[in-house]
């Protein structure tokens, strides 16, 4: 127990922590073998925490601990800096010009004995009774003092009146006579506010009203989530039983939703649409073109979900349903058991495909994956364990680690390249020549 006191001193932490291999940075010569012996440079500690020491001194726990001019015996009861002369012997302290037999008495900018207390403009004995400063009292009643810049007296709890809020027992009243800003408490029955503004605020238990000055905006409340309603010249919301019916009609959008069964969110800018069901298992959106409603995606979830041209992006129950199409433009993309499972791509000939026509496939995790394009394919099996690769009359075949084969139809004659095992057999031909390697040895 005295090892814990001795390691909550701020002297015996410091230390503590920097002669060990806890510490910041060690130096080049360095003897580590702790917690028994560490050493390094002029700092070296025995029996870590026990004893340690270096040029600004040592700690010896829990019996003292000595840094610079400060030093702690029997932490955190004696505390001293032979420098300044403060000190602090449990009860007993000086520091600062104050000394005294903590908590009995004490002497300096801030004097007690037992329970009386005084300073140079004030006294009193704690709790009961406070003469001078800014507050002053006696049991409950309390009164301004000679320092003080307000005016004011009461009686603790019953009777408080100031310049600025008065209140009588419940009651609390506030009003500036120039602006008429203010407010009245009936606690727990009424609030009233006004602000300087002519903003206001109607508080009960059954509910509440807040306008603003103009009386534009504001809100209406009928026992907290059971109705709230909202208004601004650009929108009005009403809410029951809240968060799980909500409608909003703005110049912007139009929304409803009765959580978690149905909602709908129209724009009446794009004229764009959403409407979802059982919290957006079931979904659709839609634009409105010419006065109807074109449907853009549909979602049954997890059986599909289709999108189209003008559709939001596909969000992630998209890609883990059984069947997803995704049509951009004239681009496709097809998942069957999530993309994971099956995901085919493809489009006709724009983008990075101008001339033609492309299509890509993957199944089973990638490990079946095929391209193709007019001027290029490429199919995988089992990821990179067999490979086919055509760019224009070039193609490249590899049955890894063990074959590659390649063959150039560029030209009338042709060309292929062979191998098994790199150089164990190796055969390149060029129209009718061959050359090559046969168990590494070379041949023409």
């Amino acid at each position: 127990m005295l090892l814990l006191l001795a390691l909550t001193s701020c002297l015996s932490l410091e230390r503590l922590g920097d002669i060990s291999p806890l510490g910041g940075e060690a130096g080049t010569e360095r003897v580590n073998l702790w917690p028994l012996y560490y050493k390094d440079g002029d700092a070296t500690a025995v029996l870590w925490p026990l004893f340690d020491v270096d040029d600004e001194g040592f700690a010896l726990r829990p019996l003292v601990t000595h840094q610079d001019t400060t030093w702690e015996l029997v932490p955190p009861l004696v505390w001293f800096d032979t420098e300044t002369g403060h000190f602090f012997a449990f009860p007993a302290y000086h520091f600062q010009g104050a000394h005294g037999l903590f908590p009995i008495l004490g002497f300096g900018d801030l004097s007690w004995v037992g329970p009386i207390w005084w300073t140079d403009s004030s006294g009193g004995v704690f709790p009961l009774a406070a003469v001078g400063g800014s507050t002053q009292w006696i049991g409950p009643v309390w009164w301004r003092g000679a320092d003080a810049s307000w005016d004011g007296w009461g009686v603790f709890p019953l009777v408080s009146m100031t310049e600025g809020i008065k209140q009588l027992g419940p009651v609390a009243w506030s009003r500036d006579p120039q602006t008429g800003a203010g407010m009245t408490l009936v606690a727990p029955l009424w609030f009233a506010w006004q602000a300087d503004d002519g903003e206001r605020l109607w508080l009960t238990p059954l509910g509440g009203r807040g306008l603003s000055a103009d009386g534009e905006r504001g809100f209406v409340n009928v026992l907290g989530p059971v109705y709230h309603r909202e208004f601004s010249p650009a929108e009005t919301t009403h809410h029951v039983l809240w968060p799980l019916i909500e409608s909003t009609r703005g110049d912007i959008e139009r929304t409803w939703h009765a959580w978690p069964l149905a909602g709908h969110v129209r724009n009446h800018a794009s004229g764009d649409a959403r409407t979802w069901l059982l919290s957006g298992l079931v979904e659709w959106t839609s634009d409105r073109e010419d006065g109807d409603d074109d449907l853009t995606s549909l979602r049954a979830w997890p059986l599909f979900s289709v999108h189209g041209d003008s559709s939001p992006p596909p969000d992630f129950l998209h890609f883990i349903g059984l069947v997803g199409v995704d049509r951009r433009g004239s681009s496709t993309e097809v998942h069957v058991g999530t993309p994971l499972l099956f995901q085919y791509a493809g489009g006709p000939g724009e983008g990075d495909e101008p001339n033609g026509a492309w299509h890509e496939w993957s199944a089973l995790l990638g490990a079946v994956h095929a391209e193709s394009a007019p001027e290029r394919s490429r199919f995988e099996l089992l990821w990179y364990l067999y490979r086919r690769q055509t760019e224009g009359a070039r193609t490249k075949r590899d049955l890894f680690p063990f074959l590659s084969y390649d063959t150039d139809d560029t030209t009338p004659e042709g060309a292929s390249d062979f191998s098994f095992l790199w150089r164990l057999l190796h055969v390149e031909r060029e129209g009718d020549d061959y050359s090559g390697h046969i168990l590494f040895i070379p041949f023409d």
